[in-house]
C-alpha cells in the first residue's frame, strides 16, 4: 500500500516533497542513522528546496547514500562523457545537484552511485549491503511506466512477471543512437525500500 498525496498546485507539491526529503536527512542525522535514496535527474523543483535548506541550515550529507536511477550510454554501450550535460546523468547531477551544495556539507563522492556498464551489479550489491533504501523519488510516465522501470520489450525473449520482479540493473533500448541503463533493481528495491514518492505532474 502507498499513501497518496494530491494537490492542485505543482509548485506547492514539489516544495512539499523537497521539505520531506530534507526533514528525513535531519531526522536520521539526529538518530545517527544513514540515509539511502534513489534519485532521478530532472526534478529541479524538489532539488532546489533541498539544496537551499541544506546550505542555509548547514545540514550535513556525510551519511547520505545516493543511487541514481539511470545513465544514458552511447551506441557501443559506453558511458557518455560527463561534459554532455544533456545525456550524462553523472555530468548533469554533478553540475545541477552536487555542484550547488557547500563542499563542507556535500555527499561524499564514494557515496554517489551511477549505473556503470562495466559493473552492472555494483548498485544492486551496495543496496543489499546498506540494508535497503529509505526513499525513492520517481515519476509515472506517459505509458504508465514508473521511474522508467519498464519491462524489457524483445522479439526474442519473453519475460514473465516473476522474472521481472527479480530483475537487476539492466540496459534498455530507448532512443537511437543512445541506450538507457537503469539501476531500478526490482528484486532489491521492492523488498527493501521504506518510502516511494511518485510525481504525477
Amino acid at each position: 500500500k502507498m499513501n497518496l498525496m494530491m494537490g492542485e498546485d505543482k509548485t506547492a507539491l514539489l516544495e512539499k516533497i523537497g521539505n520531506m526529503i530534507t526533514d528525513e536527512v535531519i531526522e536520521h542525522n539526529k538518530e545517527g542513522k544513514k540515509t539511502v535514496w534513489i534519485l532521478p535527474g530532472g526534478i529541479n523543483g524538489v532539488y532546489d528546496i533541498f539544496i537551499r535548506r541544506v546550505n542555509e541550515e548547514r545540514i550535513s550529507l556525510k551519511n547520505l547514500y545516493v543511487f541514481h536511477v539511470d545513465q544514458w550510454l552511447d551506441w557501443e554501450y559506453r558511458l557518455l562523457p560527463v561534459t554532455n550535460l544533456r545525456f550524462s546523468m553523472r555530468g548533469k547531477m554533478t553540475q545541477s545537484f552536487y555542484g550547488r551544495i557547500d563542499p563542507e556539507l556535500n555527499v561524499p563522492e564514494d557515496q554517489r552511485f551511477f549505473p556503470d556498464p562495466a559493473d552492472p551489479d555494483l548498485i544492486d550489491n551496495k543496496i543489499e549491503e546498506l540494508g535497503g533504501v529509505d526513499t525513492i523519488l520517481g515519476g509515472v510516465g506517459c505509458k504508465g511506466l514508473v521511474g522508467w522501470n519498464e519491462r524489457p520489450i524483445s522479439n526474442v525473449h519473453h519475460i514473465t512477471l516473476e522474472q521481472y520482479a527479480k530483475s537487476k540493473t539492466r540496459f534498455i533500448l530507448r532512443m537511437k543512437p543512445l541506450l538507457l541503463m537503469q539501476n531500478v533493481n526490482s528484486a532489491v528495491v521492492t523488498r527493501l525500500f521504506h518510502r516511494m514518492v511518485l510525481l504525477l505532474v
